[in-house]
């Protein structure tokens, strides 16, 4: 994507309990989930149709309401 954000990347978010989220990416590469406590351990995976990435799924500790997870496109 040459830097610039890929619109319709499908992010999905698990909690600890195995409860799955999905949000989209927007056309800037931005998405949200909103209500997502913090202080709680989350796997972010990512896939799209079109890219794939080096790193598609990342484990995070959320320790504030507002976070950024972002993931990087290998083609």
């Amino acid at each position: 994507a040459e830097g610039r954000g890929i619109y319709g990347v499908r992010v999905t978010i698990t909690n600890s309990n195995g409860e799955t989220r999905y949000a989209f990416s927007d056309p800037f590469g931005y998405y949200r989930f909103a209500d997502v406590p913090a202080g709680e351990t989350y796997v972010f995976s990512v896939s799209h149709k079109r890219y794939t990435f080096n790193q598609s799924t990342q484990v995070r500790m959320i320790v504030q309401k507002t976070y950024d997870v972002n993931f990087v496109a290998d083609n």
